[in-house]
Formats: structure tokens, sequence, C-alpha cells
């Protein structure tokens, strides 16, 4: 395990050109008050990197961004986090098969943020509202068939820090919402909790959306099939 001080080097891999953000001064400048000791380095791809900043201590990588490459070559190398939750992106040889380097991931701010657009896209769906953008650009004004939250229910398929947050927002609207997890939990905010892949059937037969916030692992690879 490295300490602190070890970390001198910080390398950041942020392509712009898969995100619609990018990582501000501020942003910068935030870590570097965590990290004053270290230099930081943001660049968009691992040649870059590899160039600019061959012997980092520390990988900050966004999702979708290669990375082998340049963990192999980085002898100095101690921590690698993924800017996400998601972290199975990184679950490659070169990070995996050295055990000097401690893998880490950003949970529990993702609530928020990714439980507003779950409940934007279902009341979108519901109101029709991509039907409706899509005939005012056409100038055609015909009432599309609307629906109402009362009687729906929404699934949350992994009620985890997201999960809880999306089931929350939900039933604070009044949807009816069930959940599957792997340990039962009482929540004043679902009605009911699924514990056992068996029951899946039953649960989806229920719903009328369906939200997956459980995590890629091959514990949850291809539970969801064409049944």
């Amino acid at each position: 395990m490295f300490k602190y001080e070890d970390i001198k080097k910080i390398a950041i891999i942020f392509n712009r050109g898969t995100v619609c953000f990018d990582m501000t001064k501020t942003e910068q400048d935030v870590l570097k008050q965590a990290f004053p000791q270290a230099e930081i380095c943001v660049d968009v791809d691992q040649e870059h990197m590899m160039e600019r900043m061959p012997d980092a201590d520390a990988l900050f990588v966004f999702p979708l961004m290669p990375v082998g490459k340049y963990v192999a070559q980085d002898k100095n190398i101690k921590w690698v986090h993924s800017l996400l939750a998601g972290y199975d992106h990184l679950l490659i040889p070169e990070i995996l098969e050295n055990d000097d380097i401690v893998l880490t991931n950003t949970s529990g701010i993702h609530g928020k943020p990714i439980s507003e657009y779950v409940l934007a896209m279902i009341l979108g769906r519901l109101k029709s509202l991509s039907y409706m953008e899509k005939q005012q650009k056409n100038h055609i004004w015909m009432q599309p068939w609307l629906e109402e939250i009362e009687g729906k229910t929404v699934a949350v398929l992994g009620v985890g820090n997201i999960g809880k947050e999306v089931a929350r927002k939900c039933k604070a609207v009044g949807f009816r919402v069930l959940g599957y997890k792997r340990t039962a939990e009482e929540l004043d905010y679902v009605d009911r909790i699924y514990t056992e892949p068996s029951e899946l059937p039953e649960l989806l037969a229920q719903s009328d959306f369906v939200v997956s916030t459980m995590p890629a692992s091959p514990a949850t690879r291809k539970m969801m099939g064409r049944d």
C-alpha cells in the first residue's frame, strides 16, 4: 500500500471526445490542494501521456479510455483510480497482475444526478416529450397520447447507492416501486424487495419501467436475457 506522501506525480487521462464536459482548472486546483506535493498532468490519451509523464505514481482515468500500455510501461505507478463508479474497464491484466497497484473508484456521489436523469427519461416517455419535440420541428400539431404516473410500477435492479436514490425519487412522485438486491432490506420508499434471481420473472412482469443500477460483474452479466 502506498503512502500519501508517495504520490509525487498524478496523470489524468480525460478524453474530451468521449464526454461533453471538461476537467476545469478549478477542479484541478481542488486536487492540487489535496496533493500539494504532486505534479498534475491532464491529457486526452495514453500515447500523449506516455510522452508527457511516463513515470506517474497515480493514474486517474475516465471510462472507455484504454490505459494498458501506459500502466505496463510506467514502473512507478502505485494507484489507478476510475473517475466514475464503474471500474470494469480497468480489470485488465496490466493492473490485476501487478500486486503493487491499488485500484479504486469514485463511489457514492452519483445517486442524485443519475436518479434525476432516470426520472426525467421515465417522465419524458409517459408524456411523449421526444415525440412532441419531433412533431414540433416538423410543424405538426397533433396531440399525442399522454399517460399518468398513477398505477405505474418502476423496478429498480440493484438497490444500492444509486438505486436507492432512484427508488426514493420515483416513490416521491407517485410510482409503485419494486426493488431487487442480494440482501433483504426494509425501505420506506420501496414497496417490496426481491432477493432471489428466480424471482426476477415475477418482478419484471409487474413493472412498466425497469432501471438497472447493478454493477458490471460476472454475477450480473447476462442476467437480463430474451425471456
